[in-house]
């Protein structure tokens, strides 16, 4: 969890968001220690997909949106 918040902390630049993350890094873990394994996998890989869309110059706002909607519709 930690590597992942470092590389996106690194990919997205030295803002404030990076700071409140690790700011909540306490909670988070307490709340990803509650979590089955196989969800926790599950959202780890969403998680790195949008980090990955997030960070490419290639995705506009409008391709990540959509790509959203169909992640959301999918889990449903």
């Amino acid at each position: 969890m930690v590597a992942l918040i470092d590389t996106v902390g690194m990919r997205m630049g030295n803002d404030g968001m990076g700071s409140i993350i690790k700011g909540m890094m306490p909670l988070i873990r307490s709340k990803v220690n509650n979590v089955d394994e196989k969800t926790l996998q599950q959202i780890t890989n969403l998680m790195a997909q949008a980090f990955e869309k997030v960070s490419d110059p290639n995705v506009s706002e409008a391709d990540f949106t959509e790509w959203l909607k169909f992640e959301n519709e999918s889990a449903t």
